[in-house]
């Protein structure tokens, strides 16, 4: 956030001791917004798994600036699981609101202990849908924010899974922010 309203401000500085007669014009710029985390426990004993989250993304903008977003886009999705099982293998996929975002699959579990993301990774791990994560980024970042966003994290661990078994997905986004200057 401080990196954002500094650019702002040096964007605005530059403007007004150029000599430009620009006052009153609106620039979009970058809003930083924190990554949407959600842990989803896997308490099944059956090995498959349906786990649901929701949340406000006004609370992941900066109070300064949430009410001038307009737009914005999604930029990677992570996935991450603890603890180790050497040898199992698990699928799954991420929804938003219902629509999916990525699915990822019949990969061994061990191999998702370091953190791994669907832009770096694309096909190797992730089968995105990029029609989808295009379009609920206008969604996330709507004028005004909507109230609620719902993430779904479901699949099958092909072996029971322990109680300790959990599946972090991470969501990084970037919202574009309007300032008058």
């Amino acid at each position: 956030m401080k990196k954002t309203l500094l650019t702002a401000g040096a964007l605005m500085a530059l403007v007004a001791f150029s000599g430009a007669d620009c006052l009153n014009e609106e620039f979009v710029i970058p809003a930083e917004v924190d990554p949407y985390e959600f842990r989803f426990k896997i308490n099944n004993g059956n090995g498959s798994f349906q786990e649901i989250s929701s949340i406000a993304p006004a609370d992941y903008i900066s109070d300064d600036i949430v009410d001038d977003i307009e737009g914005g886009n999604i930029l990677d999705i992570t996935v991450q699981v603890k603890p180790a099982h050497p040898g199992r293998q698990f699928t799954g996929q991420i929804l938003m609101n219902g629509q999916l975002l990525t699915s990822y699959g019949q990969d061994p579990w061990d191999d998702f202990l370091t953190e791994r993301s669907m832009r770096r990774e694309y096909l190797q791990y992730f089968q995105p849908q990029p029609d989808a994560i295009e379009r609920l980024g206008d969604v996330v970042f709507s004028n005004p924010l909507p109230s609620t966003i719902t993430f779904e994290n479901s699949g099958t661990i092909f072996v029971a899974p322990g109680p300790a078994d959990t599946v972090i997905v991470r969501v990084y986004t970037q919202g574009k922010s309007r300032i008058k200057i």
